[in-house]
């Protein structure tokens, strides 16, 4: 019964949080975008819902891996938004990004060298060429769905924070300007996925009249047999508003 009723007090308080007013001011001290969708310092009553788009760049370590270890790279981002009121959004997006190591061939082969007598096996004609490049190629992609709730609303700023639910998807391999050489080694390699739930705060200024610009942070966790862990984005973003 009291997990009943405290969860019945959390809807109720979070319906009145973002229940939409009959008479918001953009340029007031509370909603947002600061831009088209006001008529003078009104919000037009009958365009309550709106759309937004945008873009982030963010830091973001690579997950150390059976194959890969942690590494700094940059990730991008596409995200959509589906405003039901200056308090209250829907978002979906997608995050990618990757980075790419050269290799030793001491590393890749154990220590080891293949045999001099099968150069001419893989195209080398001499013993100080017959070494050929090769890197680790690690990528990811988390697609993600979530909720942004409007925190602090005033003219320029806002901040929001919400939920972050999705699905990450990795993987590691070996690349060789020499194919034949390559396969010739036992290596390993990653194809997974995982699931991964977290959280977002994004600090937002609207510079010019339905754009904003501001700070990302987010933080996740994913659960997998290759990829489970901790992990954070810290980056920027571009925001228009529809």
């Amino acid at each position: 019964m009291k997990v009943h009723s405290a969860l019945f007090s959390f809807a109720l308080s979070a319906g009145l949080w973002v229940a939409p007013t009959t008479d918001a001011h953009a340029q007031a001290t509370s909603s947002f975008p600061y831009g088209p969708e006001w008529s003078g310092n009104q919000y037009i009553p009958k365009r309550e819902l709106w759309l937004s788009a945008g873009i982030v760049v963010a830091h973001r370590p690579s997950p150390g891996t059976d194959v890969t270890g942690p590494r700094n790279q940059i990730v991008y981002g596409l995200e959509a938004r589906y405003h039901i009121n200056p308090r209250l959004a829907v978002m979906t997006g997608v995050h990618f990004g990757g980075n790419t190591e050269n290799l030793e061939w001491e590393e890749v082969s154990g220590g080891t060298t293949p045999d001099t007598s099968d150069l001419e096996d893989y195209g080398y004609s001499d013993y100080d060429n017959y070494l050929p490049d090769v890197d680790q190629v690690y990528r990811e992609v988390y697609w993600q769905v979530g909720v942004d709730f409007g925190l602090v609303e005033s003219k320029y700023f806002h901040l929001q924070a919400g939920p972050r639910i999705g699905i990450q998807s990795a993987s590691a391999v070996l690349e060789s300007d020499n194919d034949a050489l390559l396969e010739s080694l036992d290596t390993k390699s990653i194809n997974a996925t995982g699931l991964f739930t977290g959280a977002a705060v994004r600090v937002g200024f609207f510079a010019v009249p339905s754009v904003e610009f501001g700070l990302h942070l987010q933080a996740d966790y994913t659960l997998g047999a290759a990829l489970s862990g901790f992990g954070r984005e810290l980056g920027g973003y571009v925001v228009s508003h529809f």
